[in-house]
């Protein structure tokens, strides 16, 4: 149990951005619940609360320690990387800041090198 303060710090990011996603879901509901575009709104939604429902099922497995949540928790990140990526790209194309898809390609990448960790991977496989 060497590695718990850097898991559990993994943990806490994985559960705000839980919160974000339902947060988001919520908020896109509501502003289009008499719209026409209710029924894009609410696949958009569904696809928030689907991230949401993974990431605190991720939480739970790296809590217990199990292999699967580890795989998972790398596999999550990955594409969390590439999407902030894409993102930061097209941010960029338009003109748009980027700063928030610079920390969270950085978060994204410490996050898989930490799991990615011989010692971490043997907490999780032993």
């Amino acid at each position: 149990m060497r590695h718990r303060r850097g898991v559990t710090i993994i943990m806490v990011l994985l559960a705000l951005g839980s919160s974000y996603n339902i947060l988001v879901g919520i908020l896109t509901l509501s502003e289009y619940y008499a719209s026409a575009l209710f029924s894009a709104a609410s696949t958009g939604a569904a696809m928030k609360f689907t991230l949401a429902s993974f990431a605190l099922a991720l939480i739970y497995g790296l809590y217990k320690r199990k292999g699967w949540a580890l795989f998972l928790s790398i596999l999550f990140m990955c594409f969390g990387l590439l999407d902030s990526i894409w993102t930061m790209y097209i941010q960029m194309l338009l003109g748009y800041p980027y700063t928030i898809a610079v920390v969270a390609i950085a978060l994204f990448s410490l996050g898989i090198y930490y799991l990615s960790r011989r010692s971490v991977r043997e907490e999780f496989y032993q």
